[in-house]
């Protein structure tokens, strides 16, 4: 219909579309998006404070109730909240949203009348142009995230990087008509929380997806300021505002009931406390003192933080990858008492020590954890040095038998052993002056003492040869063995008490000895 040409009531469409929509399934979530421009071609403005500036009326192809809407559309207000008339030769733009949508897909249309003011301050509204559109109307879409993935740098909140990787996908069986929001975010539980008690990661929009079509999203960012510390789901969902209606309505990844365009990853770790830390000395011995360094900064900007810590070894040594079970079950050094962090960007967010403390472990490499038990009973464990423990005992001597040979010179009662002996100090500290004692020793393991020897004091690493006989006494067991003792007596405090005696020969039928040679 060609536009009204006259000096009083006229106007015109210069614009009119409308958006496919989804087919309707007894429902309103199938929107018909409306679009126009229209035109005051009349020689007055339209609209006055107690009359709407003009009126739409559209009427739909398909059967509906009621068989046509209305749309009143009112005049722009000033400051004052006194109606702006639509002057001649000006425009006006609108967008609105019509349910239900047709019951059935294809090709549908809308009949479109502009009915603007009769006339000045009237709010009679005859029709003065009409147009025809076309309606598609498709089968609705099913967008899901298919997949999704996080990498993380570390934990940190507002420091450390979380990088999102995913997928979203139009199942079908129609096309996704409209662009859509994606959004990721953590949570403690397996639901989707628009507001911000689920923390925000990232977002991305998605634009229209044919069915079957997908798109592939590589997002990053810091991990969030107001995620708390523990363990986090990482949920990813499309169409967060719900704009386009999904096909499948039964499914979902974790919990039925709910739209199957919720994503779940588990896990992450929220890092909202960090423990730094060194210990001053690499490699020490048994009783040494070290310097342990530790700094503790809380990341958490939502709430300050009250605990005690300890400090615990792990044994390298042990088999197999160390846990967190290792580490909390691990030796316990010392407990530090007394934390207190404010929320993170405080004056006093942070808290270092530095104490010196004495190594009362036994030789290995071990790995030096801090395990802090947060109020939520989920330990956090923070690995922050080794210590190499060379030596596995205190400071002291160690007298060994290095060397020892006995040898038979005559087979008769009475008779002499040969015995060529080393005795050496393994310590790390001097060992005054003791007695070698030489035993025979029966099947039964009972010893007879047939010769003690004097040892001069012996420094660190030094050692006394001995070269001497001694008589076999009479009734010698005849098969024995002969035992040679350090430090007989116990005189020597020793930091090895385990390895003074030593097997040196075996007599055999009283006729011949069997020679051991030994050598420590």
């Amino acid at each position: 219909m060609a536009p009204t040409v006259a000096l009083c009531n006229s106007g015109a469409f210069l614009g009119v579309t409308a958006e496919p929509c989804y087919r309707s399934k007894g429902d309103p979530g199938s929107t018909i998006t409306l679009r126009w421009t229209v035109l005051n071609t009349s020689s007055f403005g339209w609209g006055c404070d107690y009359c709407p500036a003009y009126m739409v009326r559209v009427v739909p192809s398909w059967p509906t109730a009621p068989d046509a809407w209305v749309l009143y559309n009112w005049a722009a207000m000033d400051h004052l909240g006194q109606a702006i008339p639509i002057q001649p030769g000006q425009t006006d733009s609108r967008t609105w949203f019509l349910v239900p949508g047709p019951p059935n897909t294809g090709t549908h249309h809308l009949d479109i009348f502009l009915c603007p003011q009769g006339s000045p301050g009237a709010c009679d509204y005859p029709p003065v142009d009409q147009v025809r559109i076309p309606l598609e109307c498709v089968e609705w879409p099913d967008l899901v995230v298919e997949s999704g993935s996080v990498f993380q740098s570390g934990g940190r909140p507002g420091v450390d990087l979380i990088t999102a990787v995913f997928r979203v996908k139009n199942l079908g069986p129609g096309p996704a008509v409209r662009s859509t929001w994606t959004e990721v975010r953590l949570s403690d539980d397996d639901h989707f929380d628009f507001s911000q008690a689920d923390p925000f990661v990232v977002s991305t929009v998605v634009p229209p997806l044919a069915a079957g079509e997908f798109r592939d999203y590589c997002l990053w960012t810091t991990v969030p300021l107001n995620a708390a510390g523990g363990p986090k789901n990482v949920l990813f969902k499309c169409d967060v505002l719900d704009e386009i209606p999904d096909e499948s309505t039964a499914l979902s990844f974790f919990n039925g009931g709910e739209n199957n365009n919720v994503f779940l990853y588990r896990p992450f770790t929220v890092q909202a406390l960090e423990v730094t830390g060194s210990v001053s000395r690499g490699t020490v011995d048994y009783g040494d003192t070290v310097r342990v360094s530790l700094s503790f900064v809380n990341f958490d900007d939502t709430a300050g933080k009250s605990f005690t810590a300890s400090v615990r070894m792990v044994p390298l040594s042990t088999p197999g990858m160390i846990s967190p079970i290792d580490l909390i079950e691990g030796l316990p050094w010392y407990q530090i008492p007394g934390i207190s962090l404010a929320p993170a960007g405080w004056p006093n967010d942070s808290f270092q020590i530095s104490d010196v403390h004495d190594v009362p472990f036994t030789a290995d490499t071990y790995s030096v954890a801090v395990w802090v038990p947060p109020p939520d009973g989920r330990p956090l464990l923070y690995t922050i040095d080794t210590l190499e423990v060379t030596s596995g005992t205190e400071s002291a001597p160690d007298l060994a038998l290095a060397s020892g040979q006995a040898t038979l010179v005559s087979g008769q009662a009475g008779r002499l052993i040969r015995l060529s002996l080393r005795v050496e100090n393994q310590g790390d500290q001097p060992a005054e002056a003791s007695q070698l004692g030489i035993y025979l020793q029966d099947a039964q393991g009972g010893l007879t003492e047939i010769a003690t020897i004097s040892v001069p004091s012996l420094g660190p690493g030094e050692s006394h040869d001995v070269s001497t006989d001694v008589a076999l006494p009479a009734g010698a067991p005849s098969s024995c063995d002969v035992v040679a003792r350090c430090d007989v007596g116990g005189v020597v405090a020793e930091s090895n008490e385990e390895n003074n005696s030593t097997v040196i020969g075996t007599l055999e039928g009283a006729t011949r000895v069997k020679r051991w040679f030994f050598y420590n």
